[in-house]
């Protein structure tokens, strides 16, 4: 499922990486089992002090820049490549398991690895061979990062990192033969004529007909995020666009079957109140008199809600006194509240008999509100309070 998804690779270009050459290969797909490898050279770059991998990243970005400039002399405008790297930069080795599910493969490996990796931090690859028995890799991530970033810088795009492997396809005079595929060589070219060069120019060839063939995931030791544009989006938009339309089509159908249903028992409806007319006009005219009598009901109950009991008011201004203060008089505010007025001998006691109030919410629907106060000649201190009884 998974395969399905990946975007089919259709050209890039194979280098295999030595300590101070590189080798590439630049193959594209002509047909759907046909090949044509259509460049292969080396360059090599001069170290004064060579050493071997993976301690050494100084030169890698020489190699780099050297694969550009030689694309650019032969005319390849070609950006994706495929790194094979040769044993010494690799930790492998062969390890025998019970049988497993392929789902269970992953975790087996990571634990596995876990164990046995001399990195702190690595990346790893692991093929499946004969009897249980799986090939693994482990390749430093700082050594990966150093590859990967070197390339990046020099205007490639790097789309998988596989170790160094046996050649699976067949010589042939002027093509190679690998199952029902076939890739031609350039004309007169033959890989007797590379010499001591053979080798490591089939490395890189076999390297770019592995990841158009299309490389399974746990063969490649680029992480999954850095491979750049690995999923076909056309395969991946119509999966995600067909169902979408389906389901619109549903719901669009169903939506259409429920209005023809609807309007079919709007008519029935429409026919049996035709019918029907005459007694609803008589109900109609009920409940148009039910509705005037409960509003004049309604506003009843309101005006009687909102009318202020004076006994009460009187009875609880004549319960609540304080020694030094008289009330003046009394007035409503059409807000459902009275307005008292009052004088005292001294703001203290307006304070105090604000503060009697408070304590009654029994009295009151909220507390007093001091509306006003000022203070006389003679020293005597006028006041006014908002309560709603």
């Amino acid at each position: 499922m998974k395969r399905f998804f990946r975007s089919e690779v259709k050209s890039c270009i194979g280098v295999f990486l030595n300590q101070d050459a590189v080798y590439y290969s630049f193959l594209q797909r002509a047909e759907a089992d046909k090949l044509h490898m259509l460049h292969t050279d080396s360059c090599r770059i001069f170290l004064e002090d060579k050493q071997e991998y993976p301690t050494h990243f100084e030169h890698i970005g020489q190699l780099a820049e050297e694969l550009a400039v030689r694309c650019a002399e032969n005319g390849i405008k070609e950006k994706k490549v495929v790194l094979s790297v040769p044993e010494n930069m690799i930790f492998s080795y062969e390890k025998q398991f019970p049988p497993l599910a392929d789902k269970e493969i992953p975790e087996a490996m990571h634990w596995e690895i876990e164990a046995n990796s001399p990195f702190v931090k690595h990346v790893y690859t692991y093929r499946k061979g004969t009897d249980n028995t799986y090939e693994i890799g482990i390749m430093e991530y700082q050594l990966m990062d150093e590859l990967y970033k070197a390339f990046r810088d020099n205007g490639f795009r790097v789309i998988a990192v596989v170790e160094k492997s046996e050649l699976l396809f067949e010589e042939k005079e002027q093509f190679a033969v690998w199952g029902n595929e076939t890739a031609s060589l350039p004309v007169f070219f033959t890989w007797e004529k590379m010499g001591d060069e053979k080798e490591p120019l089939q490395q890189a060839f076999f390297a770019a007909w592995r990841i158009m063939r299309g490389l399974p995931q746990n063969e490649n030791f680029l992480p999954s995020f850095r491979q750049e544009g690995a999923w076909d989006w056309r395969k991946t938009s119509a999966c995600l666009i067909i169902p979408f339309l389906f389901i619109f089509a549903l719901v669009y159908g169903t939506g259409e079957w429920k209005l023809m249903r609807i309007e079919k028992e709007k008519k029935a409806v429409e026919q049996e109140l035709f019918l029907r007319s005459g007694e609803l006009e008589l109900q109609r005219d009920f409940l148009n008199q039910k509705k005037e009598i409960k509003a004049s009901s309604d506003t009843l109950k309101t005006l009687g809600e909102k009318r202020i009991s004076w006994y009460a008011v009187f009875t609880a201004l004549g319960a609540k006194t304080v020694q030094g203060v008289a009330v003046d008089g009394i007035e409503t505010t059409g807000k459902g509240a009275v307005r008292v007025k009052g004088t005292a001998n001294s703001y203290e006691l307006v304070s105090e008999y604000v503060g009697i109030w408070a304590e009654e919410p029994l009295l009151l629907k909220e507390a007093p509100r001091l509306e006003t106060v000022e203070t006389e000649k003679d020293g005597r201190v006028q006041f006014s309070l908002i309560m709603k009884f």
